[in-house]
């Protein structure tokens, strides 16, 4: 049986638009900690959750003179080190975030551990998203340049090398599921590294379960582990509009909770990251619902 560990991560200062900061804290208060409770009395599930890793003075600091990116930086390294720190305790980590900066420091710790334990350089990532984060420009918001980081392709040495290595992931590991917004240098991105996509589109004429299996069965094949990195922005924000950039059109409530269970149902699956959850957005008080239903489907909960 696995034993999981939840970790806050509640940095939501690299996005435009501020306030997915304050979604570790919210969840909890309203509904996560007795969904854990409930798990973990009556169905026995090891889940332990460890708390936020807290932003330091230093990055502070580094907030109130406007250096965002060394910000990232220094915050992703600590996030980066505590998330390895769960691996090597044998757990498997479940990161709130924050904006998606964050998951500079959390497949980067993946990484490693894959690294470290297996000798392998294999990982694979599902990125669920509206948008691909593939940015490789100088200017633009950081959140948007962090799956370009882990590719080693951003603009910034300081996000590629979070951890001390670059990159974190070959581009043939990289899935995307939900894409429905794209800049022009991201298409030549995901065209020049054939970087495997299944848009909104796709899952609208195929279906979300024949494409979860084909990703699934791809990723089992060709690496070691994976790691689910899921961003509510993905979830179509005509209903969800819990978050700073909400898109009309995407997911359905249920085809969100199918991937994030079928996902980590995978024998391969060693942890997540579950980002982008604006309360103060929440205006339609839902969202904070499907977030908390997704966190249970992670843990390996459908019903």
């Amino acid at each position: 049986m696995r034993e999981y560990e939840i970790l806050g991560a509640p940095f939501g200062f690299a996005a435009g638009a501020q306030g997915s900061n304050a979604a570790p804290a919210h969840l909890r208060s309203h509904g996560l900690n007795l969904r854990i409770g409930q798990r973990v009395r009556n169905w026995g599930t090891e889940i332990i959750d460890s708390g936020d890793i807290s932003i330091s003075p230093d990055v502070i600091e580094l907030l109130e003179r406007n250096e965002t990116l060394k910000a990232v930086e220094v915050y992703c390294n600590d996030l980066y080190g505590r998330v390895v720190q769960s691996y090597l305790s044998g757990c498997t980590p479940i990161i709130i975030g924050g904006d998606h900066s964050i998951s500079a420091g959390t497949i980067a710790a993946s990484s490693f551990y894959l690294k470290r334990k297996f000798q392998s350089d294999n990982l694979g990532v599902i990125w669920v998203d509206a948008h691909a984060d593939l940015s490789n420009l100088e200017h633009g918001n950081i959140h948007g340049k962090v799956a370009a980081s882990l590719l080693g392709l951003s603009a910034h040495d300081e996000l590629n090398n979070i951890g001390g290595f670059s990159p974190k992931i070959k581009p043939q590991n990289l899935i995307y599921i939900g894409l429905s917004d794209l800049m022009p240098n991201e298409y030549k991105t995901l065209l020049e590294q054939d970087i495997q996509i299944f848009g909104i589109d796709e899952i609208q004429t195929k279906g979300i379960d024949k494409i979860i299996d084909l990703v699934v069965s791809k990723l089992e094949e060709t690496a070691d582990a994976i790691f689910l990195s899921f961003d509510i922005d993905s979830c179509d924000g005509g209903v969800y509009r819990g978050c700073s950039t909400p898109e009309i059109g995407g997911l359905s409530g249920r085809e969100a909770i199918q991937i994030a269970y079928r996902i980590t149902q995978s024998p391969k699956f060693i942890g997540a990251d579950i980002v982008e959850f604006s309360p103060e957005d929440d205006t339609l008080q839902n969202t904070n619902q499907l977030v908390i239903k997704l966190i249970d489907a992670m843990l390996g909960y459908r019903m």
